[in-house]
């Protein structure tokens, strides 16, 4: 592990080039296992502070040391300074010298900024240094207490990695935070999708260095390929010793990571495979792709094949392969074989049933592009694999961009256990908190929000169907506008907020929408969300990173209020977006308005019990509401443990991968 977690007063910092270290890493987690317990009883022994009110005491200390350094000269805090890093590089992040980082990091960033570091901001930073995720709300400044954290690490001699969701944001925090950095003799710089590869190099090369999880991944396994995939950094070490024309890397090792909006890095996205192809042409994928499409089209729905919308499964029947049989008859080359005839058709009718335009996937400029179904992103960076996205295409009449071939396969989840340190920040934790831990190791700390909330929760809306919705929600959503009170409306997906907006046109009302065709602007478009009379219709949680201010005005007519207008896949993506409203003290509200038409329902829940409820709407309302919400919440718990399910066995299967990678010699 990382050694800043050490408490040893002879424990060096492992950075690159220390003991011929050149690229730091956790390759086997079994092996550092004796060390993890080691170090988490070290924590424990010298006091971890995992709760608010036991910080205290190290506040008070660290409140004294600002005032002392607030009185010195430049001259006097630049010693300091000297003296400091040289005691975090022999002794780790004992807490006398975080007592006096964190002091001189709020004395900078006073001078810098113009505002004070509150105590929930550095217990946080406390809670990174230490190894933990954090929970911490929306608007309580998790971007500096994430600069306040890389600073400490980059002075202890650890190249950085603040990692988050979207290039935007990396770039934003970037450039915001780095005269802050320049202030400690730190350099900081971040990478772009447009950076050339000695860009990229130049960039990892900084102490501080800001990512996007999908660079940062794609970039490690350009290193690995690129190292003749080798299990360690010992062949790395011994080629640059050999050869003057050695390789390399675009990184300087996985040393020390603070992952920003952490739950969407670690859970929501730690079953993607981040795959680096090269494309394969073949003048025979139109053509097969072609028949494929034309032959599902002929099969029907419950006679030749059904689906399975739980698991999102096409299952051919007996039926269909006898018809499918009989359709190829006349047909040569690959239709002349049962399996791989089965094969194109199962993918053919996948395309046309499961993946479903301005849901699964947009069409932008003739080219297919899939959308993210846990941020409403675009993802043009991605394919769907083994020719089900040729189908899609095909389906789309757009042109094929032809197969690829896998270079090189790493899952969010096998990669970011790699890191010697990782630490995290998220609004939404405690419901992943087993998970995090079983899967990375990371303890959930939760950080108290620094105002008291003044979040109104208004009671569920739940409507009999697609039309009741409709007009449930303009009427709200007028309400609100007509005395200037802001609206953003969450939606899971991209045609959802297509509808609605349809319906608000109708109705005259003006207003913004937010989903994977703006996804260039979506941080601009979202930070207007709570301006007065603003209506806003977003995808899920789009924007997310970006806070959404309110004036004086707006805070008396009751600050944002928020509409869950559909079901999300599990509850804490409702909190996210909950979250957006009633930041730092100030006032807003939200409102669940659920239609009983809604894709989660019908997916989990038998028509007959949702007749049942139906039935029931003449019964009183507040036994309606709850009734309902309550399936609500059964239908999204089953839904996240399905895909905690997913998670686990992808977990698994890194696991045994890694197993018979190392027995042959060879990884990724």
């Amino acid at each position: 592990m990382f050694s800043g977690l050490s408490t040893s007063k002879n424990f060096a910092v492992a950075r690159p080039g220390q003991y011929l270290d050149w690229y730091p890493e956790t390759l086997d987690n079994q092996t550092d296992l004796y060390q993890q317990i080691l170090t988490r009883l070290k924590l424990k022994k010298r006091g971890d502070i995992t709760r608010f009110s036991s910080f205290n005491k190290i506040a008070n200390r660290i409140d004294q040391e600002i005032i002392n350094f607030s009185k010195a000269s430049e001259t006097q805090r630049s010693e300091i300074l000297k003296k400091l890093q040289i005691d975090l590089r022999n002794t780790g992040f004992v807490k006398e010298n975080l007592v006096r980082a964190f002091a001189l990091v709020s004395v900078e960033v006073h001078q810098q900024f113009g505002f004070n570091l509150h105590r929930e901001q550095l217990f946080c930073a406390w809670a990174l240094l230490h190894g933990k995720l954090a929970e911490m709300a929306t608007g309580e400044g998790k971007s500096i207490t994430a600069a306040l954290t890389a600073i400490v690490a980059a002075l202890a001699g650890a190249p950085v990695h603040v990692i988050t969701t979207n290039d935007y944001l990396v770039e934003r925090d970037a450039t915001s935070m780095r005269p802050l950095f320049m202030r400690f003799g730190l350099d900081c710089s971040y990478v772009s999708l447009d950076q050339e590869e000695d860009e990229r190099r130049s960039a990892y090369a900084h102490a501080i260095c800001y990512v996007s999880n999908k660079q940062l991944v794609f970039d490690y396994l350009r290193d690995r390929q690129q190292l003749g995939n080798r299990p360690s950094s010992i062949a790395a070490r011994v080629q640059g010793l050999c050869s003057v024309q050695a390789p390399k890397p675009l990184l300087r090792g996985l040393c020390f990571a603070i992952v920003d909006e952490a739950d969407s890095v670690l859970i929501d996205d730690a079953i993607t495979p981040l795959i680096l192809s090269q494309q394969m042409h073949g003048d025979q994928d139109v053509a097969k792709s072609l028949t494929a499409i034309s032959l599902a089209r002929r099969l029907k729905n419950g006679e030749d094949f059904t689906i399975d919308n739980r698991s999102r499964r096409v299952i051919v029947t007996e039926q269909g392969e006898n018809q499918l049989a009989e359709l190829t008859s006349g047909l040569e080359g690959v239709w002349k074989n049962r399996r791989f005839r089965h094969e194109l058709t199962r993918q053919a009718l996948s395309a046309i049933h499961l993946f479903q335009r301005d849901k699964d996937y947009i069409v932008r400029d003739g080219e297919v592009i899939l959308v993210d179904q846990s941020t409403g992103r675009v993802m043009p960076d991605r394919k769907l694999q083994h020719g089900l996205h040729q189908m899609v295409e095909t389906k789309e009449k757009c042109e094929l961009t032809g197969q690829s071939e896998t270079i090189a396969s790493l899952s969010f989840q096998n990669f970011f256990k790699r890191y010697k340190h990782l630490c995290g920040m998220t609004g939404t934790a405690q419901e992943a908190a087993t998970e995090l831990n079983r899967v990375y190791g990371l303890s959930v700390v939760s950080v108290p929000t620094h105002q008291p909330s003044r979040r109104n929760k208004f009671t569920p809306q739940f409507t009999l169907d697609e039309e009741s919705h409709r007009e449930y929600l303009v009427t709200e959503i007028k309400k609100c506008n007509e005395i200037g009170q802001p609206v953003l409306v969450g939606t899971r997906t991209l045609a959802q907020s297509e509808r609605i907006s349809e319906f608000l046109s109708s109705a005259n009302l003006k207003h913004q929408v937010l989903n994977a065709r703006q996804d260039k602007d979506e941080a601009e478009i979202v930070s207007k969300a709570g301006a007065k009379g603003a209506i806003m219709i977003a995808t899920n949680i789009a924007g997310r990173g970006t806070d959404i201010p309110i004036n004086e005005v707006v805070a008396q007519l009751g600050g944002l209020h928020v509409i869950v207008a559909e079901l999300n896949d599990n509850q804490r993506i409702d909190r996210q977006l909950i979250g957006r409203s009633a930041r730092q003290g100030d006032p807003g509200s939200y409102r669940y308005i659920i239609s009983l038409t809604d894709e989660m329902l019908l997916r989990y829940v038998s028509s007959w019990w949702l007749n049942c409820i139906r039935n029931s709407f003449l019964s009183r309302s507040s036994i309606r509401s709850l009734i309902c919400q309550s399936l609500s919440n059964f239908v999204q718990k089953i839904h996240e443990q399905r895909q905690r399910k997913m998670r686990k066995q992808v977990s698994l299967t890194d696991e045994e991968m890694n197993k018979r990678l190392s027995f042959s010699g060879y990884k990724e």
